[in-house]
């Protein structure tokens, strides 16, 4: 999570000291929201623990700059993070963090909404950690990455010239299982 917070903060940084003029091409933005992450234990052989079927709710943020061309075409890349609940110690820790390249297409509207679309790789990394609860001995913890591509649809609204919001859905299907999210994000155009 300390990536992230780096991130948000740089993030943040950028939007107010350059002083979002809305004229440039370039967009930095942060985003929030929920997601559902189902993962296979039979992905994880030889793991030190009992990884089970795991179909759950997870907390989803990511961090995204991308460049939008005259042609409504744009290049991406963006840091998200889905991060498990852990209530009480009660449940096994999961941390998916990935980085995506890819580009889109955002469909040309007259006014402050428009649509767009995006697809790219995903460069995936997830850590589980054993709970702590009615565990004897030491928390079991495994890993693995790779490597997916990924889809994106969603809608941006344009306030003023600089600032933007935008809500999107995206689905991966990594080699561990599936990944859905539902984010809404802020961020400004340089």
């Amino acid at each position: 999570m300390s990536e992230i917070r780096t991130g948000i903060l740089a993030v943040v940084f950028l939007m107010f000291t350059a002083g979002a003029s809305g004229d440039g091409n370039v967009y930095l933005g942060l985003g929030f929201g929920g997601g559902d992450l189902d993962i296979d234990q039979s992905s994880f052989p030889g793991a030190d623990f009992i990884i089970n079927d795991i179909s759950g709710d997870v907390l989803v943020g990511d961090i995204t700059a991308s460049y939008r061309f005259d042609n409504d075409w744009s290049v991406d890349l963006s840091f998200e993070a889905y991060n498990s609940f852990d209530i009480l110690l009660i449940n096994d820790v999961i941390d998916l963090n990935t980085v995506r390249v890819g580009g889109g297409y955002h469909f040309p509207s007259d006014g402050w909404l428009s649509a767009f679309a995006k697809g790219g790789l995903s460069y995936w990394d997830i850590d589980f950690k054993e709970s702590i609860f009615l565990n004897p001995g030491p928390e079991g913890t495994t890993s693995r990455s790779g490597t997916n591509a990924y889809f994106q649809i969603g809608a941006e609204a344009r306030i003023g010239s600089a600032f933007a919001m935008r809500i999107y859905y995206d689905v991966s299907n990594p080699d561990i299982g599936d990944t859905r999210a539902l984010k809404f994000s802020i961020g400004g155009y340089f």
